[in-house]
Parts: C-alpha cells; sequence; structure tokens
C-alpha cells in the first residue's frame, strides 16, 4: 500500500514538532548573599531567544518536586499576573524579589515558554540571611566542679540555625581540634576529654553567615587538678 512508507515521516514530523525541556539556562542571584530587607535580582543568562512567556515558581528546594507559581509575565504584552504581586519581572524574564523577608529563603525557578516551543528552565537557591544576629553564650554541662582528666561538654545556645555557622575560640584564638577537643554531634556542642591543666581558660563560641557574625562573652573554664 501506497501509505506505508509515509508512516515513519508522519511519526518523525509529529516528534519534532513537540515542545523539548532542556536545561541549559541559569539563573545568577545578584547580590550573592543577601540578608533580610534587601533586593535581590534572579538574572537569567544563557538565553537568546524569543520568549513567549517567563513564568517563575518558588519551592524548598532543587530537588522538590512541588512548587509554586508565583508570577507570568508575558513579554510581548507586558501582562504581568497577578498583576500586585510583589515580585516583578523586567523584560529579559529576570525576577526582582524586594525587602526580603524570611520566607522568601528559597529555590526559585524559571520556565521560558519559547516562541519555538521549547520549554526551557533554570533555577537558584537564595538564602536570606539574618540581619540582626543576636549573641551567643557558652553553658557547661556539669552538675558540680570539673576536675583533670573528667570530661568538659561546652554548649553554645543561640537561635542560629544552621549549626554548620559556628565557631568556637579558646584564648580569643580559633580552637584547634585534636583527640580530646571534639564536635561530637554537631558545632554547637564542645568536648573535651579528658581535660587536662591546658584546658583551663577562657572559651567563646561564635554565630556567623556571609554577612554577619557575633561572639559569646567569654566563658572561663577552671580545671580543678587533683
Amino acid at each position: 500500500p501506497l501509505s506505508a512508507p509515509f508512516l515513519p515521516s508522519a511519526s518523525i514530523l509529529s516528534c519534532w514538532i513537540q515542545p523539548t525541556s532542556a536545561q541549559d539556562i541559569t539563573v545568577v542571584p545578584q547580590p550573592t548573599y543577601v540578608q533580610e530587607s534587601d533586593n535581590v535580582i534572579l538574572n537569567i543568562q544563557g538565553y537568546t531567544g524569543s520568549a513567549r512567556e517567563y513564568v517563575w515558581y518558588r519551592k524548598k528546594s532543587a530537588q522538590d518536586p512541588g512548587r509554586v507559581k508565583i508570577v507570568t509575565y508575558n513579554p510581548a504584552t507586558k501582562y504581568l499576573s497577578p498583576s500586585n504581586s510583589r515580585q516583578r519581572v523586567f523584560a529579559n524574564g529576570s525576577l526582582i524579589i524586594p525587602n526580603l523577608v524570611g520566607i522568601d529563603d528559597a529555590y526559585y525557578e524559571v520556565q521560558i515558554n519559547d516562541s519555538s516551543s521549547q520549554i526551557l528552565t533554570g533555577g537558584a537557591l537564595v538564602t536570606v540571611y539574618d540581619k540582626y544576629m543576636r549573641k551567643p553564650t557558652v553553658t557547661i554541662q556539669s552538675a558540680g566542679h570539673i576536675v583533670q582528666n573528667d570530661s568538659a561538654v561546652m554548649k553554645c545556645n543561640s537561635r542560629h540555625n544552621d549549626l554548620s555557622q559556628i565557631r568556637w575560640y579558646f584564648q580569643n584564638k580559633k580552637l584547634i581540634l585534636n583527640d580530646r577537643r571534639t564536635l561530637p554531634s554537631n558545632n554547637k556542642t564542645l568536648m573535651i576529654t579528658p581535660v587536662k591543666r591546658e584546658d583551663n581558660g577562657a572559651y567563646q563560641c561564635e554565630v556567623w553567615n556571609p554577612l554577619n557574625a557575633r561572639k559569646s562573652d567569654p566563658f572561663n573554664l577552671s580545671i580543678i587538678c587533683e
């Protein structure tokens, strides 16, 4: 039959006109580090096509399958939906988020519906750091005096969420960890076991982020030598 040779061609044509998705654009936050009340622009880079529509989403992380639509922008009509959105979109599709607050801390993803029927996506994580950091305090977990060869467990008390951004100081210098001085579970807890005479002195912890840092008052550890 004459129709048989045309079936493969029809199938190829059908596949060719289907929208495709590609991860060949990048989104770059500007500035790189932001804190509460700052503005951030999510710049789209690597796209030179003609967009029919930019759609911005937010989600918890890049791997999170769930996403929430923030805003849609049509560059031809310059129509923004919703029109009262706090976030705005530039002509090139880049997103600006003004006056950042803590809940703006999220992964932002843009979907570009291209005039050539392509669908391109890219995204970036925006971390909103604390603008005002509270001073941490150091306490020790002990019912009495610390005797030489006992264990000393000190805790950095802070409302800072990222425990990796806590560091310790001894005698106003960065604490050097060793077999006796360890951070057993996270940076929030410092364990010294067994304690020695040279462990006498002032300990401090510091909470920090790329924009700010606060250090505790000194906590003086006194070792009783038997």
